[in-house]
C-alpha cells in the first residue's frame, strides 16, 4: 500500500548509539519506501547549517519522536535539556507521538526521567541489544518496524476520520512481513484502558507554593488532573479531558524536643507540641483510602552526617552539598489499606500479595515488600491516574537524596527533632537510648501512622517503624556522589544489587534512626519492618541536571 501523507519521524539518539541507530535506519527503509514516514537524524544536516536550529526545527515538526533509549542517552545533556523538552511538550498538546525505543539495558522507566508513562517498543521495552544472537536482534529490530507502522496508521486514521487514505497504487503483501501486524503492539504513549475501573486522574505541572512552615496558607494554585475514559486501544489517541485538584493546606501537629533540666545527672526532655500547616493534595484511591502528598520546598542540604555524630557510619560520609527543585513526598508510608487497593489493581510487571504484612493493621505500614514490589505500586499508580502525555508527572520511590533532604526539614541535628530521640517521638527499641535520651517501651510491633508528631515539612514516621526503600543502588561511601536529586545508579549492577533503605524500623536502635543512617537490602528481599513511601515529580526533575 502506498500512502498520500509521509509521517514525519525524528529520531532522537546518543552519538555513541550511532551504528544501532544506522541498523534501525535501514528496517525503517521499508515503510519509507511504501510512503507512510519521512526519518530525520541529525546526520542530514549539511556543512554550514546552524546544528541546534536545524535539530529543533525538524523535532518541532515531527508526527513521531523515536527515543533510542541507553544509557547514553539518558546522560545527554543536550537530550535532556532541549530535545526531551520540546518532545514532551509537543505531545502533551497531541501534535507528535513519544515512542521509546530500547536499545540497551538501562533504569529508563524510573520516572525521574519521565519516560515510563510512553508505551515501549520492542514488545515489553526488551532491549534490542540485550543478546548478541543475531535473529534475536532482527526480530526485535522487526517489532519495532512493526510497532511503528501501527504508530503511524493510528496517527492517519485519526486525522482522516477513518481508515489511512492510500495512494491508487495498492499492494496485497503487508508492509512487514515478518510479523502479524495485527498482533502487533501499538506504540502510542497512552496504556490499555482497564474497564473494570473507575476514572483516573494525574497531575501536571504548577507553581510551587511555599513549604517553609506555620505561615502556609491557602492560594490559587492548583494541580491539574485528568480524567480519560481510556480508549479500547491505544491507537485512538484519544487524550483526557481537564479538571481540577486544588493543593491546599493541612493542618498537621509537630513537635520541639526541649531539655528542661538534669535528673541523677541525666537530661530531662518535655514535649512541646506546635501545630503546622503543609501543602497537600490528596489523590483518590477508593472510597475511604486516599494518598496524602505532601509538597517539599526545593533547596540544598549537607547530606551525610559529620564526623563526630555518635553512632555514625563511615558509609555515611563524605558530607556533600546537594541542591534539589521541589517535589511532593507521601506524608506516611504506604498504609496497608492504600496497598490492599493498588494490589487489586491490573497488573503492570508483576502480581501483588493483597495482604502481604506480618502486622495486619490497615493504617498500619505495609510490609514483607520488596523494592521491587514497590517498584510494581508505583507504575500501577501511574497507570491508573494516567499523566497528561509529556507532562512528566509520576510516582517513584524517592531518591535517596530526596528521603535525607525531606527526612531533616531543614535540620542539621541528628534527628529532626534535634540531638536525640525519645519513644514519645518514634517507633523503635526503646530498651536502648541515643545520647541523653531516655528509655521507654519496646513496642514489638509496627504502629499506626501519624502515631507520632510529624517533622517540620510535615511528614510523618521518617524516624523509625519501618525501614523505608530508596531508588538508589547501595554505594559504601559519598565518594564521587552526585550533587543533585537523581538516584545514583551504578549503570552495569547486576539486577541483584542490594537498594538503599533509610529510616530505622520498629525493631531498631535509636541509632539507626538517624537522618543519615543507611542500609540496604536485595530488592527481592522482604522483611517485617520494611516498607516505602511514593514521591510525586512535579516537573521532568532530569531537565534540571
Amino acid at each position: 500500500m502506498q500512502y498520500q501523507e509521509r509521517l514525519r519521524l525524528f529520531v532522537s539518539y546518543s552519538h555513541q548509539d550511532k551504528d544501532r541507530c544506522i541498523e534501525l535506519g535501514k528496517y525503517l527503509e521499508q515503510l519509507q519506501d511504501a510512503g507512510l514516514i519521512e526519518p530525520w537524524t541529525d546526520g542530514q544536516i549539511l556543512a554550514g547549517d546552524n546544528w541546534d536550529d536545524e535539530i529543533l526545527n525538524n523535532l518541532r515538526h515531527a508526527d513521531i519522536i523515536l527515543l533510542l533509549i541507553s544509557i547514553d542517552f539518558l546522560r545527554s545533556k543536550y537530550i535532556k535539556s532541549k530535545e526531551l523538552v520540546v518532545a514532551k511538550e509537543r505531545h502533551a498538546k497531541n501534535e507528535a507521538v513519544i515512542v521509546p525505543v530500547v536499545l540497551r539495558k538501562c533504569q529508563w522507566q524510573g520516572v525521574h526521567y519521565a519516560l515510563g508513562q510512553y508505551q515501549a517498543l520492542p514488545e515489553g521495552g526488551k532491549p534490542i541489544y540485550a543478546t548478541s544472537i543475531q535473529h534475536e536482534i532482527e526480530e526485535a529490530l522487526d517489532q519495532v518496524v512493526v510497532g511503528i507502522e501501527q504508530t503511524a496508521k493510528g496517527i492517519l486514521q485519526r486525522r482522516n476520520g477513518g481508515n489511512p487514505k492510500p495512494s491508487q497504487v495498492e499492494v496485497a503483501e503487508p508492509l512487514v512481513g515478518k510479523q502479524d501486524i495485527s498482533a502487533a503492539q501499538p506504540a502510542s504513549s497512552i496504556p490499555q484502558a482497564d474497564n473494570t475501573s473507575p476514572k483516573p486522574t494525574s497531575i501536571s505541572a504548577q507553581p510551587a507554593i511555599s513549604a517553609a512552615g506555620p505561615d502556609v496558607t491557602a492560594t490559587s494554585t492548583r494541580v491539574t488532573a485528568t480524567g480519560p475514559d481510556l480508549p479500547a486501544t491505544a491507537a485512538e489517541f484519544q487524550y483526557p479531558e481537564f479538571s481540577a485538584l486544588s493543593v491546599q493546606p493541612l493542618a498537621v501537629q509537630t513537635a520541639r524536643l526541649l531539655q528542661v533540666g538534669a535528673s541523677g545527672g541525666k537530661p530531662s526532655w518535655r514535649l512541646e507540641p506546635l501545630p503546622l500547616q503543609v501543602p497537600v493534595y490528596r489523590e483518590c484511591l477508593a472510597e475511604g483510602v486516599e494518598l496524602t502528598m505532601v509538597q517539599i520546598p526545593a533547596g540544598s542540604f549537607q547530606m551525610g552526617s559529620p564526623e563526630d555524630e555518635p553512632g555514625r557510619s563511615d558509609d555515611e560520609g563524605p558530607q556533600h552539598l546537594v541542591s534539589l527543585p521541589s517535589f511532593f513526598m507521601a506524608q506516611t508510608p504506604i498504609t496497608q489499606a492504600q496497598w490492599a487497593v493498588v494490589a487489586s489493581w491490573r497488573r503492570v510487571g508483576r502480581d501483588l500479595k493483597p495482604q502481604p504484612a506480618y502486622f495486619k493493621v490497615l493504617n498500619r505500614p505495609v510490609e514483607q515488600v520488596s523494592w521491587l514490589d514497590a517498584q510494581e505500586f508505583c507504575l500501577r499508580l501511574n497507570e491508573r491516574f494516567n499523566k497528561c502525555p509529556g507532562d512528566g508527572f509520576g510516582y517513584c520511590l524517592p531518591s535517596e537524596a530526596q528521603w535525607e533532604y525531606a527526612c531533616r526539614a531543614g535540620s542539621t541535628t541528628p534527628f529532626h527533632f534535634g540531638a536525640t530521640l525519645t519513644p514519645e517521638l518514634a517507633n523503635y527499641d526503646g530498651n536502648y537510648t541515643y545520647a541523653d535520651g531516655p528509655k521507654g517501651p519496646f513496642r514489638q510491633a509496627t504502629t499506626d501512622v501519624v502515631t507520632f508528631p510529624a517533622n517540620q515539612w510535615g511528614l510523618n514516621d521518617m524516624h523509625g517503624n519501618v525501614w523505608e526503600w530508596c531508588a538508589d543502588h547501595w554505594h559504601d561511601s559519598y565518594n564521587f556522589a552526585p550533587g543533585d536529586h537523581l538516584p545514583w545508579w551504578i549503570p552495569a549492577a547486576p539486577d541483584d544489587h542490594p537498594r538503599l533503605l533509610r529510616g530505622g524500623s520498629w525493631l531498631g536502635i535509636p541509632g539507626n534512626c538517624r537522618s543519615a543512617c543507611r542500609s540496604s537490602y536485595h530488592p527481592g528481599d522482604r522483611r517485617d519492618f520494611v516498607g516505602f513511601r511514593v514521591c510525586c515529580l512535579p516537573q521532568d526533575l532530569i531537565l534540571y541536571s
